[in-house]
């Protein structure tokens, strides 16, 4: 229709410019409503020139119903661009960044927003025009025969222009940009016609925010032995990154993430080619040939794209080295998931050709990768969005080349050595075992039944000696292939039936494997100078400060030997315990359970709780703002874990400044999880009868009703957060001494600053900054549930210089 009405107007050209000017812009101003399909008596285009910039991972797009959109809703088909460059593309439509997965005049952009598609009126053609220069057929290899034509964008991506009879005459995957999407067919053509033959395959964009053709090509080559896909520039074959070699089909270079390739291989006398699908069931995935010389791997999970950069070269660098990096790959055989348990170090896993980078949610990062048997290992991190680092291959050299040290956590598949990451002259072996929790169990229902068997003064002889010794046995061996509520439950049945050996209990535990994590009452009384040093107590007794032989610090928790709720909290605190490794929790190392004395041994923090700092006028100046933000930000990273990273959600139900130590480096310890509770990962919200935790710290609908959930951690998180900033604790008295209503008075008169720890004065100019962290919290301490913040949205927030996510700040609620 464009061109048949610029032709008839074609006479007037001269004399009148504005009546052709003005017939362009109403066809490029035409509103069409979103279709899949493109018939002769309708366009698509622009409506107005675009603004802002676009990337090859984020596009402004200009008219949202100005497009074609695929049945189902998955591809859509419009025009993007800027500064006197605009293309006609098409891209996945529900993804926010709007990926570009095809691009149509990469090579001769718009010059400026008045782009178009439509079909010829009279000839039935394809075409594309911007309103000033003569339209471009597309369908030039096979013209119309007939008006009666149209183009669909189907579901797979694939743009198909056909007649009425069906017969394609074009279609968009036959001109394949940087990405190669299943049902996509790179290869060879023409083979045997008289014409020279057609090669197909994927060409890089320019840069980020150029699509017309780069440096990098993706295709296929020939070898005598196999048929390989290759990434090269010119002439130059730059490496191989899979192979078809007819009897086990086709095995990439590199582990892909998903798994879900299936991939064919087709050769006769007229064409030669690679395509795929995917395995049903599987993650809906394809290939992206980046302007750097890498592969990316896009994939779509519970409706977000995530992608993978596949390193393909051992080094650090964005771009492939085209002379060398033939070595850096090598051949990987995946492995059988034997193991779906994961272990956890600090680290950096460096990037090389096992190693590929994703932009996905926190949540599916260790989905991915358990999911995947390939998948060694995965890091989570923050760089300006979410990335995983996963990692393929065997453990043990990875374990070689990581980078000690940082702030970053690695999660390695399988238990670690028993040796790896050990520090001279210190215990630090984990618990990680249910076996070892079995084994508290056990011990304490018999220690419990040796203070009432001494209080009844109870005699045995030989012969129940010898029983006691075999049940002993028994029960140990069976710690190791049993659950700990089975375990528990022999244990409870034998402590209420037989008598206690002490020495066979001794000697065995020595000999069992879990023996390194029992200690002798006599090392801890030696190592804590018989209890001299009182470094804190609570609900279940004192904390006594100790150093073991090798010179290791210990902090060791003694439970009271009248109090009911400290047995209560000890057995809590192992059972969670086992559950959880962080950087950002407190180390267990080990437990004492002897006669009548019940302890558990932590690592020793040099600098002991946060509120015995924040609230002393003259210790707290070593907190200056960057040790502050520190703590922060580790809480956070400790509580995101409770709450997402396991299986079920772990309700910590006591955070206070006092819980939380800081070791000699000023990272923060998560520490006291006797009041800790599991939910299901799904459960909203869980209620009790027993209200627990701190006045002061306490969200009001646990306080009030009993209802509790992570976003009641979140409450307690944003008083934190306050007594942080400020240095004063929270005094839950209304309104007078309440600190969130002492900060909410100051803010709103924009008296922020005025809030903070006077010593901070120095060490903390930005009042921008302030002011993010004091709304922050207030969006913790919402009245209601819902409508805090969840930790995932705080972790976000903190590794973000976006602070346009936190609402608009309400008044903290008071109660008493």
């Amino acid at each position: 229709m464009l061109l048949t009405m610029m032709m008839a107007l074609g006479s007037l050209r001269n004399s009148v410019p504005m009546v052709l000017f003005s017939v362009c812009l109403f066809l490029c101003l035409y509103h069409t409503h979103a279709a899949d399909t493109l018939r002769p008596t309708k366009h698509i285009g622009f409506d107005k020139h675009p603004k802002g910039w676009f990337s090859r991972k984020s596009i402004n797009f200009v008219r949202q119903n100005d497009t074609l959109v695929s049945e189902k809703g998955v591809f859509e088909l419009g025009f993007f661009g800027e500064n006197k460059k605009y293309y006609m593309g098409i891209w996945i439509k529900n993804d926010k960044s709007k990926k570009v997965v095809w691009v149509a005049n990469r090579n001769k952009p718009f010059p400026n927003a008045s782009g178009t598609l439509h079909i010829g009126r009279d000839d039935g053609n394809l075409m594309l025009s911007d309103c000033v220069e003569t339209p471009t057929l597309i369908n030039k290899a096979t013209p119309a025969t007939t008006w009666n034509t149209s183009a669909k964008l189907l579901d797979s991506g694939n743009l198909v222009f056909s007649d009425e009879g069906g017969r394609v005459l074009w279609q968009s995957f036959d001109y394949p940009t940087d990405t190669f999407l299943p049902g996509m067919k790179i290869g060879w053509y023409k083979l045997v016609s008289d014409t020279r033959p057609t090669m197909r395959n994927l060409v890089s964009w320019a840069n980020p925010k150029d699509p017309s053709p780069g440096y990098y090509h993706l295709g296929i080559s020939n070898s005598s032995s196999y048929k390989s896909l290759s990434v090269w520039q010119g002439n130059n074959v730059s490496i191989n990154i899979g192979f078809w070699n007819g009897e086990t089909g086709f095995q990439f270079f590199f582990q892909n993430l998903t798994n879900s390739f299936n991939f064919s291989y087709v050769s006769n006398e007229n064409e030669s080619y690679f395509t795929f699908d995917i395995k049903f069931g599987f993650l809906p995935s394809w290939f992206v040939m980046t302007s750097t010389g890498q592969i990316e791997e896009y994939y779509v999970v519970d409706g977000v794209v995530g992608y993978d950069t596949h390193i393909l070269c051992n080094q650090s660098t964005s771009s492939i080295n085209i002379t060398s990096s033939q070595s850096c790959l090598s051949l990987k055989a995946p492995s059988k998931c034997k193991v779906d348990k994961f272990s956890e170090i600090n680290g950096t896993i460096p990037l090389s050709s096992l190693a590929t980078r994703s932009v996905v949610e926190f949540d599916n990062c260790g989905i991915m990768c358990k999911n995947n048997c390939s998948c060694s290992a995965f890091s989570f991190f923050f760089e300006g969005q979410t990335v995983c680092l996963f990692y393929f291959g065997h453990i043990a050299p990875l374990l070689d080349v990581i980078e000690k040290g940082g702030t970053r956590l690695i999660y390695i598949r399988g238990d670690l050595p028993i040796n790896h990451g050990k520090r001279r002259g210190k215990r630090t072996t984990i618990i990680d075992s249910s076996g070892f929790v079995a084994l508290v169990f056990l011990l304490l229902s018999i220690a419990a039944f040796s203070r009432q068997c001494k209080i009844r003064k109870c005699e045995g002889n030989q012969n129940d000696k010898v029983s006691i010794y075999r049940w002993i046995r028994i029960l140990l061996d069976f710690t190791s292939n049993s659950s700990a509520r089975e375990v528990a439950s022999s244990a409870g049945e034998f402590a209420s039936s037989t008598r206690l050996v002490a020495n066979a209990r001794k000697q065995e535990l020595h000999e069992h494997k879990y023996h390194k994590w029992f200690f002798s009452l006599s090392t801890i009384e030696s190592a804590t100078n018989s209890f001299t040093t009182e470094i804190g107590e609570g609900g279940f007794g004192h904390v006594y400060k100790g150093q073991l032989p090798e010179g290791q610090e210990i902090a060791v928790k003694r439970l009271s030997r009248v109090s009911t709720q400290g047995v209560e909290e000890f057995k809590n605190e192992v059972i969670m315990i086992s559950k959880i490794q962080h950087k950002n929790m407190v180390k267990l190392l080990g437990c004492c359970i002897e006669g009548e004395e019940t302890m558990l041994i932590y690592e020793y923090m040099a600098n002991g709780s946060l509120d015995k700092l924040l609230f002393d006028s003259k210790r707290r100046e070593a907190l200056d703002w960057r040790k502050r933000v520190k703590i922060i930000h580790g809480i956070v990273d400790g509580v995101l874990y409770l709450h997402r990273n396991l299986n079920s959600k772990i309700i910590h139900r006591d955070l206070k400044t006092s819980n939380i130590l800081l070791d000699a480096e000023w990272n923060p310890m998560i520490s006291d999880f006797g009041m800790a509770i599991t939910i299901g990962e799904d459960d909203a919200q869980a209620k009790t009868q027993r209200i627990v935790g701190t006045v002061g710290y306490v969200s009001p609908e646990y306080a009030m009703d009993g209802n509790f959930s992570d976003k009641s951690d979140v409450f307690s998180f944003g008083i934190i957060l306050l007594e942080i900033l400020s240095g004063r604790r929270n005094i839950a008295l209304c309104p007078i001494q309440n600190l969130p209503l002492s900060a909410w008075n100051l803010w709103k008169e924009g008296k922020g600053m005025e809030f903070m720890d006077p010593t901070l004065s120095i060490s903390c100019s930005s009042s921008i900054e302030v002011d993010k962290y004091i709304r922050l919290a207030f969006w913790c301490l919402n009245k209601e549930a819902a409508n805090r913040p969840t930790m995932f949205d705080i972790f976000k927030l903190l590794n973000s210089i976006d602070t346009t996510t936190i609402p608009i700040p309400e008044q903290p609620y008071c109660f008493n």
